[in-house]
């Protein structure tokens, strides 16, 4: 009767440690996450409006052109959409496949930047077919207000987290082992 006893306690402590590794690992995981993402927002904020100052200085640039050195120096992906949804540029799309990009008016941030704000939306790319963080923001460009979109890829948030659960996990099981 003793010796049950021992491995009901046993397997109760366990049991508990288990249980707290793992509320641990996901209340840690959506957390780190969550901050993670508000950091990658202020940041593509900040670029976007560099962006637009380095857009009021290139008047003259090509909107591809104007993508691609942006990207080079950033290290996002940008995109140039016209008012009407048209993709003008994409750092990720090559110049002659722009005509077949389908049209981006429907695009949440694409919307809420042609309504005037700095507007975010997470989702995986149509056309790359990553997830990403976008953060878009209506400019002056070559004369025309277009949107200037930025896209930070969400991986490295993913990475970072499922570091830290691993890391929890196995503390978890060292505290298991520490239990026997």
């Amino acid at each position: 009767m003793r010796v049950r006893l021992k491995y009901r306690l046993f397997a109760g402590f366990v049991a508990i440690v288990a249980l707290m590794a793992v509320l641990t690992a996901g209340l840690l995981g959506r957390g780190l996450r969550r901050e993670l993402t508000d950091t990658f927002r202020g940041e593509l904020e900040r670029e976007l409006s560099l962006g637009e100052w380095i857009a009021a200085s290139l008047p003259d640039a090509a909107p591809d052109s104007f993508a691609r050195a942006i990207t080079d120096r950033v290290g996002y992906r940008v995109t140039l959409i016209s008012a009407d949804g048209v993709v003008l540029g994409d750092s990720s799309v090559e110049p002659p496949r722009l005509s077949e990009v389908e049209n981006h008016s429907d695009r949440p941030e694409v919307q809420g930047a042609i309504g005037g704000t700095v507007t975010f939306a997470q989702r995986e790319s149509a056309t790359i077919g990553d997830p990403l963080l976008y953060g878009a923001k209506l400019v002056e460009f070559g004369g025309q207000s277009v949107v200037l979109r930025l896209a930070a890829p969400l991986t490295e948030i993913e990475r970072a987290v499922d570091g830290v659960q691993r890391a929890v996990a196995v503390a978890g099981l060292l505290a298991m082992l520490f239990a026997l």
